[in-house]
């Protein structure tokens, strides 16, 4: 005999859908090269399209001979230029229904994750010097100490300062690193907390180890990935504004229109000062 069940089908219509009003946000590569790099923000706070930095080169002492005159430096001194031309922005328009109807505030989700797309443009763009510098170690199908210890010594060899270095791995990367026990295990490295257990690189030969997926890959035969290790005047940053939000009501769409957007100009500062250190991808 048939039996009428009362069932979540059959009653769809008297089921509410209820959702968290916390949102899940999307997982994001993380934003490490603004932070590392020399900043001239304030060289074009309000105005400005051209940066112009002199740039004294390195002079020799001389010995001294009795009854000779000295001899007098004529250098003639170079510029670093950087133009304030790069202007990235993401817009949307929250449409009025939709921001009255949400339990979570969309506007701050939305706005939010505008300004991390926007701020991603830089990284992208600063991890896209590498393709200027003149230092590289030829790539491998994996990141090793033997990789490392060259993009330290040619630092070392340019006479680049030991402090304020730091080394942008690719997650490919840092996979290859963490199979080298003197970086991770706390008998080679006897520091608590970057043990095989955690994982953690910190530092390598003085060197900060940050992970990043906005490292560049490019297409070949095999492709190569360009983590760089440099000090912080390897690159530039100049940042004239934002990222900033701008808002105006839309009668068509019944909403609001929102853009984010900044400013800001970059470049390589020191060539000596950074290696591109590849890897087979």
């Amino acid at each position: 005999m048939a039996v009428g069940n009362i069932t979540t089908t059959t009653q769809a219509v008297f089921l509410p859908e209820v959702w968290d009003p916390g949102v899940q946000e999307a997982f994001h590569n993380s934003l490490v090269m603004a932070n590392r790099v020399k900043r001239f923000d304030d060289l074009v706070s309000g105005m400005g399209d051209t940066i112009h930095v002199p740039k004294v080169a390195e002079r020799a002492a001389r010995s001294k001979t009795g009854g000779t005159a000295v001899t007098y430096d004529t250098n003639t001194e170079a510029e670093f230029t950087m133009s304030i031309a790069t202007q990235k922005y993401s817009a949307y328009i929250l449409e009025d229904i939709a921001r009255i109807q949400s339990k979570a505030s969309l506007r701050d989700v939305y706005t939010q994750e505008s300004g991390r797309s926007v701020a991603e443009g830089e990284d992208d763009d600063l991890v896209g010097l590498y393709s200027g510098l003149s230092n590289s170690v030829s790539g491998a199908a994996a990141l090793d100490d033997t990789d490392t210890l060259s993009g330290v010594a040619t630092l070392d060899g340019n006479n680049v300062p030991a402090s304020d270095r730091h080394y942008v791995v690719h997650s490919e990367g840092i996979e290859d690193l963490r199979a080298v026990n003197k970086f991770t295990e706390y008998d080679q490295t006897g520091q608590t907390g970057v043990a095989v257990t955690d994982g953690t690189i910190a530092k390598v030969y003085g060197t900060e180890v940050v992970m990043s997926n906005n490292v560049v890959e490019s297409a070949g035969t095999p492709n190569l990935l360009h983590n760089l290790m440099f000090h912080r005047e390897a690159f530039a940053l100049a940042r004239q504004a934002g990222p900033t939000t701008k808002t105006e009501e839309s009668v068509d769409h019944i909403g609001t229109k929102f853009v984010v957007h900044s400013i800001y100009g970059f470049g390589e500062y020191r060539d000596e000062a950074g290696v591109d250190i590849q890897l087979n991808s």
